[in-house]
């Protein structure tokens, strides 16, 4: 078996060098769940449903744009480091957290009412100070002296570290990815894996075995042009025609797989996309969903997700990991207008989606993080700022410790002992005991974390009865 799995995985990896390559087909038909278990420990319980929904904020967000220093001596400094890049502080939104380490009072962005209110009920905190590390308690020598992750402030490198769980060198599998290969049997469907993107390819859910099985707010990916089989004139003359192609079979091994994932990835698209269309025949949804003005929508991929989730019954999901973006936060210039738009997409997409899972009685079972390339610099460009590191996420569920600010939100005062250079913070939290947190909830066993993150052992003890963090009911 181990041979045939191995052939079929060099097969997939290796068709774009081939002659029909991926272009011919959609993504969402490459993105099957894998033909065979992986071997772990992990042996979830998998009668309830769980799902994870990762939004990405592409680019870096502006963490300290978002919860902000709002008492009057820790604004003040705020204000001096941030000159220009500054909230006025009447217009922050007061926050009166169950758990703030720091004792700093802070606040939020003033687009993020409707966050306030999720947090207030107890239904959302934040993780403060978190970035990528290699090294707990990492300090300025340690800066100077390079024991920090590879290409600190570039895009692609913190991407795939956020995504890969990796931080000290390029990892081969996304952590969404290998969490997959671990727990796939918890679903039975056979057609549409265990990760869903509606936000494109990406390395997170890419795992040694499994792939990501491609979306977006308007239904799967699916080839155009194209009907069902008997339908009348030229598309059912053209779909009669492919389905001979790819039903046919090859005595070429290259040909008889190539026809295998077309038949698997297009029988999951029509079943998703049956499912929903009946789900919506039925009534669907009563929460409204905002359409979004800013060329993309967080809101409307939520609104599918939630759809997904609703026909996870019949469509055989116990659990499920979701990837959806927010584009566009590399704020180099015009800062505060840009940061503030795309807070504005947030913070509709979470109040909208956390009021679809209460309908839908899933507020229990789903967890809703921010991950985003790394945090901006405090000083400012002009009229922006540039690449930096630590920064604050977003975690929301009905099992999340709400009310809380996890982490010690830092002093933001150039010159201080975690301040690198232009505002630039060293985290307190690494990214893996963050993401490891989730990976637990999720059903996946203390032993395999290593697996998934191999460096959780520099930040937490896995033989420990605690949680890395503490921010879920576990």
């Amino acid at each position: 078996m181990t041979k045939i799995i191995d052939t079929r995985r060099k097969f997939i990896k290796n068709l774009a060098c081939t002659g029909l390559g991926f272009s011919t087909i959609p993504s969402s038909l490459l993105s099957l769940k894998s033909w065979a278990s992986a071997a772990a420990s992990t042996a979830a319980d998998c009668q309830d449903y769980k799902a994870l929904v990762c939004f990405y904020m592409f680019g870096g967000n502006d963490g300290f744009n978002t919860l902000i220093p709002k008492g009057d001596t820790e604004y003040l400094e705020y204000k001096k480091s941030r000159s220009n890049l500054s909230i006025p502080q009447d217009q922050i939104i007061a926050l009166d957290p169950i758990l703030n380490s720091s004792g700093r009072a802070l606040g939020l962005h003033p687009k993020l009412t409707g966050v306030k209110d999720l947090f207030k009920n107890e239904k959302l905190s934040f993780i403060s100070n978190v970035g990528t590390l290699i090294k707990s308690e990492t300090s300025k020598i340690d800066y100077q002296n390079g024991l920090v992750p590879q290409s600190l402030f570039a895009h692609n490198e913190q991407i795939q570290q956020w995504q890969t769980g990796v931080t000290n060198s390029r990892g081969k599998y996304g952590w969404a990815g290998q969490i997959a290969d671990l727990m796939m049997d918890c679903n039975t469907n056979e057609k549409i894996s265990l990760n869903i993107s509606l936000g494109g390819n990406n390395i997170m859910q890419s795992g040694s075995t499994t792939s990501s099985f491609a979306s977006s707010s308007g239904g799967p990916l699916a080839l155009r042009g194209i009907g069902y089989h008997g339908q009348d004139g030229i598309v059912g003359a053209r779909t009669t025609a492919i389905n001979s192609i790819f039903n046919h079979d090859y005595s070429d091994y290259f040909y008889n797989n190539y026809s295998q994932i077309f038949r698997e990835g297009n029988a999951g698209t029509l079943e998703l996309k049956n499912a929903i269309q009946q789900f919506e025949t039925e009534g669907g949804l009563n929460t409204t969903f905002s359409n979004g003005d800013l060329g993309f929508s967080l809101s409307a991929d939520l609104e599918y997700v939630a759809k997904v989730m609703a026909n996870r019954e019949n469509l055989g999901f116990k659990r499920q990991i979701f990837f959806v973006q927010v584009p566009a936060f590399d704020t180099h210039a015009n800062l505060i207008n840009l940061h503030s738009d795309r807070m504005n997409v947030v913070d509709h997409g979470l109040s909208e989606f956390y009021t679809a899972l209460e309908e839908l009685g899933l507020e229990d079972n789903v967890i809703t993080f921010s991950m985003s390339d790394f945090g901006r610099t405090l000083t400012s460009n002009g009229t922006g700022s540039d690449h930096a590191w630590s920064s604050n996420a977003f975690v929301m569920g009905g099992k999340v410790k709400g009310k809380n600010i996890f982490g010690t939100y830092p002093s933001l005062e150039l010159g201080n002992n975690a301040e690198v250079g232009r505002g630039t913070i060293i985290p307190e939290i690494a990214s893996d005991r963050y993401l490891s947190e989730l990976a637990l909830w999720f059903g996946v066993a203390k032993s395999d974390l290593p697996l998934i993150f191999p460096n959780i052992r520099e930040f937490y003890d896995i033989s420990s009865s605690e949680p890395p963090l503490g921010f879920i009911e576990l």
